[in-house]
């Protein structure tokens, strides 16, 4: 009897050990905000809505923003983080710095004293598959510049992606041009820079997701996710109503499972506080193999 209450003690353990140690196939998921175009000055009340929303409804691990933080003044930063402060809210652990985050001044970006990189990129917690690129309009008063280092960067970073069989997430303030609703209303997308991204982009086919803001237009509309060439273009709004063609602030939240090749963005309307629409996507690295 004694033996038999040992080895059901032992059986016990072991079954402990295998349950806290095994990962729950299908479960657990990477939840990321996706904002854009906050201008900070132009109307604090409404990001302040947007972040009490946030608060209030919305569960994340983080939040990447894309561009245009504030109004071309490095005098505005301090307020602009203050209003994540003030609702207890981490601010943007990724910023893709847009044409307005340089000073007018100077010319300098204006988070140049911070800790945030110029551009950059980072792999997710919860998958080894997927490389993030976020990347940087690097002059004041010409959009969509791209240093040699900045371009030499990314077509290393792809190659890096290809070696190593990872699906690479793009980040801009920019949208490509062609894609998205106004992505070619300014002329001087293929003129300064976007013909030198498309040339170091040339030969790569595990791009699967560009996001960028800039455009401030309204995301329900079809025309705000587009598939080009491979890539699924994604637009993400404003989420400040006074300077969105629609006076809505919107944005969206893209969901990464832990396992798995399901990807799902969903939008949000924050003037409602609800989700009007979810999109679902097959991870691309399933539709290579």
């Amino acid at each position: 009897m004694k033996r038999l209450c040992i080895l059901a003690t032992v059986l016990i353990l072991a079954l402990s050990i295998v349950s806290c140690t095994a990962p729950e196939q299908g479960g657990g998921e990477l939840k990321i905000l996706l904002l854009a175009d906050f201008h900070y000055d132009s109307d604090v009340a409404a990001i302040s809505k947007v972040l009490g929303d946030i608060k209030e409804n919305v569960e994340y691990d983080f939040m990447i923003c894309h561009g245009d933080i504030v109004n071309n003044s490095k005098d505005l930063v301090a307020g602009f983080f203050r209003v994540f402060d003030e609702h207890a809210i981490l601010p943007p652990k990724y910023i893709a710095t847009g044409n307005h985050d340089y000073d007018k001044v100077t010319g300098e970006w204006v988070l140049i004293d911070m800790e945030y990189k110029l551009y950059q990129s980072f792999e997710l917690e919860n998958r080894d598959d997927i490389l993030w690129l976020v990347l940087a309009d690097e002059a004041f008063g010409d959009p969509n510049i791209f240093s040699e280092e900045q371009l030499s960067w990314f077509k290393n970073r792809l190659q890096y992606a290809e070696d190593n069989s990872l699906i690479v997430f793009v980040s801009s303030h920019w949208p490509m041009p062609g894609t998205t609703e106004q992505s070619d209303t300014e002329g001087y997308h293929i003129e300064y820079g976007d013909a030198d991204l498309i040339e170091n982009m040339a030969g790569f086919e595990n791009i699967q997701f560009w996001f960028s803001g800039h455009t401030h237009q309204r995301i329900d509309q079809q025309t705000q996710i587009v598939e080009k060439d491979g890539v699924v273009h994604v637009n993400l709004g404003s989420i400040l109503p006074t300077r969105n063609k629609s006076s809505i602030p919107e944005w969206r939240e893209i969901i990464i499972p832990n396992f798995g090749s399901r990807i799902t963005i969903k939008d949000r309307n924050s003037q409602t506080e609800e989700w009007f629409a979810t999109h679902t996507f097959k991870l691309k690295s399933a539709l290579l193999k």
